[in-house]
């Protein structure tokens, strides 16, 4: 226990003394550069980060465009499932509940189709619901008490006692990995990913933000989790809006605060993400009279309701959620009933019944040049896969060659004014041999409810179908080559020359010279050495053009043009290419391009670059933490929470004989399954904790 604490104590110091000397912008640049290996920021560093190996990220912001607008001649598209859970549990325990007894979280996360059509709804008929969900993304409200004393300190046992009941529910047939988990008060979000992802899962952060009482206060508000799986980024967000049947302008408002205000270090927003889950308790009404309400509810008669529903109104009028989808609602209201019940509010209050639980998603449009590119590539595709593998997420649907030059957030947001707001789209799965290409938002599997009555909110479950893009790194080398020979040399200077002789040579004329170049492009430096001219072009590929030149006359004399370097990469190129070659003593052997889909140039990072002599035998899966930036005047008071929980820490019962098999198969295989609960939430222990402590480990083994 001595050894523990004394880890405990000396990764607070680290943390405080990062937070105390990391918050100015060169500073948090190097911490950048340290996590990530680059500091691109924006959209351009963003899809190259995910596309590119780490060494072209040093490349021309011309040449890094090129290869990300090129991005279909290299990556393939593959479906995954994603499962978003939210449910308002009301501030207990429920789990351990006797209500459980023959109601189980497995009805609300794993068995919700057994009750379709009574439950929810499904775009397909043919759903098979055997396949595996890849991602599991479970977010609650009220997961504590709203008292003042939660408000303005929350502890962590609740987060991980559910944490850890969550994995044992989902893990019963397969085994699944908790990459994070976020609180804020009584928000909690958690994600989880089976086992053979998490190699390709990185840049994992979190975020939260606080609307409670002008934004004081975390009663209120939202968290968000993100991270990259292959080559697609994908952010979940769980909020908890403003109650109240006139509340409409404050749920609004939370919703844009959350919406702006959440943002991941790099510079990274919520919409600049390729897709987005939203889910969580959102307060929003029916605005109709209780007795209607019940007497529609009573009959089915879903779309009267939904006429009324503030949410789908609001919508509408492009004041929150513009952009995102929502499966159609073919289950009852979720909100309010009474406990261990079937009936509707009964109590004083009389609160009408509402569906404020939701879960809505969108997807960014993918970048491309040209419909005619795109049909290309994705024919090729469409053709050597094999026969009844429906890979691509495709529809026929008209659109323009200018789209991919439109800003994706303008996209995004019109897309869903035409469209029915309840309606997910993009079901259809058509040959792409069509007239127009469209990538599809996603196929909708399952929105339902599951009835667990230990709250007065019914859960509500979303799976839904999306595409992921991965790359292909050996096409992607032969693109990048393709790109680095049209562009040209990284120094642009040609070298123009006479086979006359010296005092004949003099004599060119250096305006002659410039208008004969002017054609080819902007010549930026002219430089005389000896006898021979040097001019710097804008670009490579101006240079390349210039080399026609080459045996025409000027001023009456024959010139030769040739390029002053052949080298297509500049000296910052050679530099990293000699740090991750073959022989460099930071590869691994067995981590060499040829037998790991990763080469070592696709580092995570400059800190995976120096880290990986010593931690590449590291057994089991791994630990994926949580970028989150702190500022100061909270670092003291997270510290001296922690200190609190540390002192009233609790001990999770565990029965081996109700472990699940595939636990048992992990642990067989060499896998944690996160059973302890100092592991099982990345972020909440000692040296799990802050991420600040790998960094000062990396960065002190290099400075020295």
């Amino acid at each position: 226990m001595k050894v523990i604490n004394k880890l405990r104590d000396g990764a607070r110091s680290v943390q405080r003394t990062i937070v105390n000397n990391f918050l100015d912008g060169s500073k948090q640049e190097a911490i950048d550069m340290l996590l990530l290996g680059n500091t691109f920021v924006g959209e351009l560093g963003e899809r190259a980060r995910a596309l590119l190996y780490a060494s072209f990220l040093h490349s021309s912001p011309i040449i890094l465009r090129e290869l990300c607008d090129r991005h279909l001649e290299y990556t393939t598209w593959s479906n995954i499932r994603v499962c978003v859970g939210t449910w308002n549990v009301n501030g207990g325990k429920h789990f351990r509940s006797i209500a459980h007894k023959h109601q189980t979280m497995h009805d609300w996360l794993l068995d919700f189709y057994k009750t379709l059509p009574d439950s929810g709804y499904s775009e397909s008929d043919d759903v098979d619901f055997r396949v595996p969900t890849d991602v599991f993304a479970i977010g609650f409200e009220e997961l504590v008490d709203l008292n003042a004393s939660n408000i303005v300190s929350t502890r962590s046992n609740q987060r991980k006692e559910w944490g850890e009941e969550l994995r044992r529910i989902i893990s019963r047939d397969h085994a699944y990995v908790l990459i994070t988990c976020e609180q804020l008060v009584g928000v909690c979000l958690f994600v989880f990913v089976r086992p053979h992802l998490v190699p390709f899962v990185r840049d994992v952060a979190v975020q939260s933000v606080k609307t409670g009482m002008g934004g004081n206060a975390g009663n209120k508000g939202g968290v968000a989790i993100r991270f990259v799986l292959h080559a697609t980024s994908v952010c979940f967000v769980c909020s908890h809006f403003a109650a109240g049947q006139s509340g409409v302008s404050d749920r609004n408002r939370d919703y844009q605060d959350i919406a702006s205000r959440i943002a991941f270090p790099m510079g990274r927003s919520l919409t600049s993400h390729d897709y987005v889950f939203w889910c969580g308790d959102f307060n929003y009404r029916i605005d109709l009279p209780i007795e209607e309400v019940k007497e529609l509810v009573k009959n089915k008669q879903w779309d009267d309701l939904l006429k009324e529903d503030q949410l789908i109104k609001q919508k509408k009028e492009n004041k929150v959620f513009r952009g995102f989808n929502e499966g159609e609602i073919a289950f009852a209201p979720t909100y309010k009933y009474d406990l261990f019940s079937e009936d509707y509010d009964t109590s004083e209050k009389m609160r009408i019944p509402a569906w404020t639980d939701r879960v809505l998603w969108r997807r960014r449009k993918p970048r491309y040049k040209s419909t005619t590119l795109v049909r290309k590539n994705m024919v090729a595709q469409y053709n050597q896969r094999p026969q009844g593998n429906n890979q691509l997420l495709l529809e026929e649907e008209a659109e323009d060659d200018d789209y991919a030059e439109s800003d994706d957030d303008n996209d995004d947001c019109k897309e869903g004014n035409e469209k029915d707001a309840n309606k997910a789209e993009g079901e259809k799965v058509s040959h792409p041999d069509g007239e127009g290409i469209h990538f599809s938002v996603g196929k909708l599997l399952y929105y339902g409810r599951a009835e667990l009555k230990t709250s007065d909110h019914r859960p509500v479950v979303a799976l839904i179908e999306i595409e992921i893009q991965k790359v292909d790194w050996s096409k992607q080398s032969q693109v990048h080559d393709t790109v680095m020979n049209a562009m040209g040399p990284a120094d642009p200077t040609i070298v123009v020359t006479s086979d006359c002789g010296d005092d004949e040579n003099a004599g060119i004329d250096l305006s002659e010279l410039l208008d004969a170049v002017e054609p080819y492009g902007t010549v930026v430096l002219v430089r005389v050495v000896d006898h021979d001219f040097l001019l710097t072009m804008d670009d490579g590929r101006s240079a390349l053009k210039a080399l026609e030149l080459d045996g025409k006359e000027v001023s009456g004399k024959a010139i030769h043009v040739h390029l002053k370097s052949e080298s297509l990469l500049s000296n910052t190129d050679l530099t990293v290419r000699s740090l991750v070659s073959k022989d460099s003593s930071f590869i691994d052997g067995a981590e060499k391009p040829d037998d790991s889909p990763f080469s070592p140039v696709r580092s995570r990072a400059l800190s995976d670059l120096l880290s990986s002599s010593t931690d590449r035998h590291s057994a089991g899966l791994p630990v994926l933490e949580p970028i989150k930036i702190r500022s100061t005047e909270n670092a003291e008071d997270e510290s001296s929470d922690s200190e609190s929980e540390d002192e009233e820490s609790i001990e999770l019962v565990h029965d081996s004989d109700s472990e699940p098999e595939a636990d048992r198969e992990m642990k067989r295989s060499g896998y944690s399954t996160g059973s302890d609960s100092r592991n099982f939430c990345p972020g909440t222990f000692s040296m799990n904790e802050d991420i600040s402590v790998g960094i000062n480990r990396t960065a002190h083994r290099w400075l020295s």
